[in-house]
């Protein structure tokens, strides 16, 4: 049995990536559930120590589970840029044989003409090698566009809007929508609630 390398190994890998995102999402749809939940059950004392503990509960849950995701883009990134990098080389060992195979074929080309046996059973080898460079052409350019897709999914599994980093038991918070000259959002106000929320409860 031939090894597998570049796209057909990639391929290979993509029902356990696609289960593990599915999953990573349910969790982070049952989280959210959670959230909402606890601001119903405590819509009267939403500043008690309990429910600041169980919105935290959550909310750590969430992002520990969100990190996961942005590992899981990442690590498929990586496979895709293995996977990419054995289908170039294939495609470069495939073009040097063509070109050898071509050769041979205007030799018998010259020799005995394009009637004789042998040049008919040379052509058929260029022809399949021909095809062979075609697919790994194919699935570079699928290799291509799997990297613009995974990296869009990435770059919003990160992006937020709001940044924050916790050092020293000092909490910094940034607002990240350049885009939008930071201006502030009801999105906004809730992410710096919830991570305040899960720096006073992290320890």
């Amino acid at each position: 049995m031939s090894k597998k390398i570049g796209i057909r190994l990639y391929l290979d890998g993509a029902p356990q990536f696609n289960k593990d995102i599915r999953d990573i999402n349910s969790s982070l749809k049952e989280f959210q559930s959670e959230l909402k939940m606890n601001q119903t059950q405590y819509k009267d004392s939403q500043n008690s120590l309990e429910a600041l503990s169980k919105k935290s509960e959550s909310l750590n849950k969430a992002y520990e589970t969100a990190a996961k995701k942005v590992e899981a883009y990442q690590k498929r990134l990586e496979e895709l840029n293995k996977a990419r990098q054995q289908e170039q080389e294939k495609q470069k060992e495939i073009e040097k044989a063509l070109e050898n195979e071509k050769k041979k074929l205007e030799e018998l080309k010259r020799a005995q003409g394009e009637n004789s046996d042998e040049y008919k059973k040379q052509a058929t080898v260029v022809s399949e090698l021909e095809g062979k460079l075609k697919l790994t052409d194919e699935a570079l350019v699928k290799f291509n566009n799997e990297e613009v897709r995974l990296n869009t999914a990435l770059n919003n599994a990160t992006t937020e809007q709001i940044k924050y980093e916790k050092k020293d038991d000092i909490l910094t918070i940034t607002l990240n929508r350049p885009d939008k000259l930071n201006a502030f959002t009801g999105k906004m106000l809730s992410e710096i609630i919830l991570i305040a929320l899960w720096s006073l409860f992290e320890n």
